[in-house]
């Protein structure tokens, strides 16, 4: 069985992050392990056609490591290009394992070790565990009768099948979240007829996005200007944060500025009436498009409202028993989010599994550490998620609480630590008092956001500033601590 000091679970940003802090804290005996066949987690996985940041890409990139943009919202390729560059400038391919599917973790309580079970029956050991598995990679279909008898092509918008061709074919989207938005318009361009399945409109706002000149670009290379504007970038999108978590009231004056957008863009106004949600902006995910609505308005796509019945040998039937035939049919259904959803067993002490524990809820300190799972992080775990600033942010504050951690237990020599539960309890219960206050939890929002008993774990109530603040430092009186 390989030892190792730290295994990474997972390549996207926060695995990413996790190896390169790693190796600048001279802390060399680990590996990345990765379950795709490249690295690259999100921006690898998700190629779908129009896939693209919400986030202006100067924000979208790690304060230790810049990039070249070209737009002030980055498209898919060029984040990728990006990830490329972080692997290849820290040499991280030498430091990792692809195609590696994780079957379980089990944490040997006599040797304070976590044991790495792979699928191929191979087993890896390990002081500490970083789990970045990431909370959008495990795809959610909806269960929907008859898909067995479907003759045509299906597949989830973050395993898109670019050997299939588009063109002239009719397609099926189902769905309207935040990646539907970006596919939609460009299989508009292509397909003979492409309907769009709504259950549910979205708030949509314009996107400030455009390409930036070359002289632009030339000086985005000057350091101090490259800091001071992305400094600028970041509170202006850290003053969103008062719209959701503050004063949700407030959310109403930009609600009526999608309402702007919407009407500008669908003069139609039967049309522009199906496109107008039922909940205050904010208690959904807010997309930011400038080329969805225009695409509905085009003459082979059609807005489809009515649900679906079951799927049939040629395609999909309504509820209202008109039948829809379909070449394709891209599932845009999104992800599991609250559930925190581990495509993994993981066991801690007294063999307790992570599923049973989290049965009630996923619950962890500040996202990062469980109790009862000692020497385990978890990079974007519950209560992570931000819904007005860049993720990166939050990636790189709990990375420096991580590697805090893993300093403090060599020089001191301990052979684990676990938070207190009562410190985890704690936090939780001040956690989701706050949450009470955002627009999340009013009135009767309901959203992928909160689990089927209607508890957010999927969102962070306060300013990413305030997150950062209290995860610069691991503190020792917070935790169970056995020395060597």
């Amino acid at each position: 069985m390989k030892d190792y000091e730290v295994i990474i679970i997972g390549s996207g940003f926060s695995g990413l992050c996790a190896a390169i802090k790693l190796k600048e804290n001279n802390i060399d005996n680990f590996i990345i392990l990765e379950r795709d066949e490249a690295l690259g987690g999100t921006w690898w996985r998700n190629s779908y056609p129009g896939a693209a940041v919400d986030v202006p890409s100067r924000l979208y990139s790690f304060s230790f490591e810049k990039f070249s943009w070209s737009r002030l919202y980055a498209k898919r390729d060029e984040i990728y290009e990006y990830t490329k560059q972080l692997i290849e400038t820290n040499n991280l391919t030498e430091k990792s394992r692809t195609n590696i599917a994780i079957s379980s973790l089990h944490y040997d309580e006599k040797n304070c070790t976590w044991q790495v079970n792979l699928s191929s029956g191979e087993s890896l050991q390990s002081k500490f565990i970083i789990s970045a598995t990431g909370g959008l990679s495990q795809p959610s279909i909806p269960h929907i009768p008859g898909l067995d008898s479907y003759k045509g092509k299906y597949f989830h918008s973050s395993h898109w099948e670019h050997d299939f061709d588009c063109q002239n074919k009719n397609i099926v989207v189902i769905g309207t979240g935040a990646s539907s938005v970006q596919i939609v318009p460009e299989l508009a361009k292509i397909a003979k007829k492409l309907y769009v399945i709504q259950r549910t409109p979205h708030w949509i706002l314009p996107r400030p996005d455009r390409a930036l000149k070359t002289w632009e670009r030339k000086l985005l290379q000057l350091d101090s200007f490259y800091k001071a504007l992305r400094a600028l970038t970041f509170v202006q999108n850290e003053s969103r944060a008062l719209f959701f978590v503050k004063f949700p009231k407030l959310a109403k004056l930009v609600q009526l500025l999608a309402l702007r957008h919407l009407k500008k863009q669908v003069p139609n106004k039967e049309l522009r009436a199906k496109l107008i949600p039922n909940f205050d902006i904010g208690c959904k995910r807010v997309l930011v498009c400038n080329d969805y609505y225009p695409s509905l308005s085009q003459a082979n796509v059609n807005l489809v409202t009515e649900g679906i019945d079951c799927f049939y040998e040629k395609g999909i039937q309504l509820k209202t028993k008109e039948k829809i035939e379909a070449d394709l049919v891209v599932f845009a259904t999104g992800f599991h989010a609250s559930e925190n959803a581990i495509p993994f067993e993981i066991k801690g002490k007294n063999n307790l599994s992570l599923s049973q524990y989290w049965k009630e809820g996923a619950k962890a300190y500040y996202g990062i550490s469980v109790a009862n799972f000692p020497n385990l992080f978890m990079a974007m775990g519950p209560n992570t998620g931000t819904g007005h600033t860049s993720v990166i942010y939050f990636i790189e504050s709990q990375m420096n609480y991580i590697i805090d951690a893993i300093q403090k237990s060599k020089a001191k020599a301990w052979k684990s630590f676990e938070i207190k539960e009562e410190v985890q309890d704690s936090y939780n219960e001040e956690l989701q008092e706050k949450m009470k206050n955002t627009i999340w939890m009013k009135g009767a929002c309901k959203s992928w956001y909160l689990t089927k008993d209607g508890k957010n774990t999927t969102m962070y109530p306060d300013f990413s500033f305030v997150y950062r603040r209290n995860t610069k430092k691991f503190i020792e009186a917070f935790h169970h601590i056995e020395y060597s």
